[in-house]
């Protein structure tokens, strides 16, 4: 006070933003006049007053402010006559104030005692504070080893480990997925709690309840994703504690919040290739209509863990079908090793239709499978291959070839070509063959000859080889007026090109 003389006031209010408060922070000072210069609201000239209040935050305030918003003092008798002075924001007006005594204490009197003054100067008026959470003892944490595969059930383990000196209920854990730190998409994202099988509860996000937890506990999470990338799971527990405040024994019920958050990172389990091929195995770009083509399948293990395939299957469009019977796969069973490549093959031919030429998908490859060190709690995964689109294109002729699967050098080798019009007309043909250095052969090197509609004709040819190896075969050559499309290609996807010619063998005298 800058009051030449004491004073006594009756009463301090200190008011808040929330009026909860309003009744911890109050001092009666004496109403009576004949009371010694004592007591907290007493002040003297040129001296700072201390006054203290101490009190505890309510739970519901974490996270928020606790502002002072009025100071209020008041002297004399409310009956008789009784002065209120009003100070807002817990001082702040006076702070602000330059023509304040109360900023300037030390110039009014050189006889006034430094200690105060340079005390007073030093003061910082806070009139706002943040109720900050209390720290969390719980430990959090994830154990799982990663990288998960696309579409498997990945188990991970969740621990809540207690450190506080009591212990905590009605703990109420959430799992979810920070959508803005992962790569994924959250709807491609499953969780399960307790159980591998939850094709029937699927969900995206996951929350319990634990009554309380003494020590510690654990609970078993499972994990689908469906989209290579990194998915950031985030678990935040909530839960109640008991703590003695201060040194009078005052305890208050805590609730403490704690977020942690743990990286999968989801990889393809194989990558696949498919090709479409010809009997003898070169790149076909489109198929024949009736006639027989290979689908080869080759899978590489990406999963840094080794794999067992358990099946593949196909499903083809109705546009496709099997030569013969359905096969069996050569996959089953097959355990593939990080880097490891497995190849399965498939004989098919497209149906006929009244189009000249149309493009098919030729359906899905299901691979069956599970990690070979997987418990066997956990069910098998099924990878959805996607097969190439092609272009079934109506050829007018199919041709049919006998060749011995192998000849010798300097011995007859029979070879025949059946030509089958599968049209509805008559139609024309011209057929060569070109001279090879690597056969003489008898039979018509150019012949001109008409099929009839669902008849056929065969070219017949004596080959008699020169030289031993994987040789080429005469080429044949046929030109058909009635197809405007490319006739070559057509032969050379339908006939053998080369042929196994050994040499020849030695007599072996005594």
């Amino acid at each position: 006070t800058t009051c030449p003389f004491p004073i006594r006031f009756n009463s301090l209010s200190v008011l808040f933003n929330n009026p909860n408060y309003n009744s911890l922070c109050v001092v009666n000072g004496a109403n009576n006049s004949d009371v010694s210069e004592e007591g907290d609201l007493y002040l003297e000239p040129k001296k700072i007053k201390k006054i203290t209040f101490t009190f505890t935050p309510f739970p519901e305030d974490v996270g928020k402010h606790i502002e002072v918003t009025q100071v209020v003092l008041e002297q004399g008798s409310r009956q008789v006559c009784c002065a209120v002075l009003v100070w807002s924001g817990g001082g702040g007006s006076i702070a602000n104030n330059a023509d304040s005594t109360l900023l300037n204490l030390s110039s009014h009197n050189e006889e006034i005692a430094n200690n105060d003054a340079g005390e007073w100067n030093r003061l910082r008026i806070l009139s706002k504070l943040s109720v900050i959470p209390r720290e969390p003892m719980v430990e959090i944490a994830f154990e799982h080893d990663q990288p998960s595969l696309i579409d498997e059930i990945y188990p991970l383990k969740l621990r809540l480990t207690n450190h506080e000196e009591t212990t905590v209920s009605n703990v109420k854990v959430e799992i979810g997925i920070n959508t803005e730190t992962s790569t994924t998409r959250s709807e491609l994202v499953w969780m399960s709690l307790d159980k591998a099988n939850f094709e029937s509860d699927e969900k995206h996000s996951l929350a319990f309840d634990v009554p309380e937890i003494s020590d510690k506990i654990e609970r078993e999470l499972y994990v689908k994703t469906s989209q290579a990338g990194k998915t950031v799971l985030a678990a935040k527990v909530v839960y109640e504690v008991s703590v003695t405040v201060g040194t009078s024994g005052h305890v208050v019920k805590c609730v403490c919040s704690k977020v942690v958050t743990t990286s999968l990172d989801s990889i393809q389990p194989f990558k696949t290739t498919c090709s479409l091929v010809t009997k003898e195995f070169f790149r076909l770009d489109k198929i024949h209509e009736g006639e027989l083509f290979m689908l080869l399948v080759n899978i590489k293990c990406s999963s840094p863990w080794p794999l067992t395939v358990i099946s593949s299957k196909l499903q083809l469009s109705d546009e496709i079908q099997f030569e013969d019977d359905e096969s069996e796969s050569q996959l089953s069973g097959v355990s593939l090793e990080n880097d490891e490549s497995a190849s399965d093959c498939f004989c098919l031919v497209s149906k006929t239709s009244d189009s000249v030429s149309r493009s098919v998908h030729l359906g899905q490859l299901h691979i069956e499978w599970r990690r070979v060190e997987q418990s066997s709690e956990l069910p098998s995964v099924v990878t959805d291959v996607d097969l190439p689109s092609t272009t079934i294109e109506k050829v007018p002729l199919s041709i049919h070839t006998e060749l011995p699967s192998y000849g010798t050098v300097r011995t007859a080798l029979p070879l025949s070509y059946t030509l089958f019009n599968k049209t509805a007309t008559v139609q024309e043909i011209e057929a060569k063959i070109e001279q090879s250095e690597h056969f003489m052969f008898t039979g018509s090197k150019e012949i001109h000859f008409s099929i009839l509609p669902s008849a056929r004709h065969t070219l017949n040819y004596k080959l008699f080889p020169l030289s031993p190896g994987y040789v080429t075969l005469p080429r044949l050559h046929l030109s058909v007026p009635r197809y405007q499309g490319d006739i070559d290609m057509v032969v050379r996807n339908m006939i053998p090109s080369h042929v196994f010619i050994k040499p020849p063998g030695k007599d072996i005298t005594t």
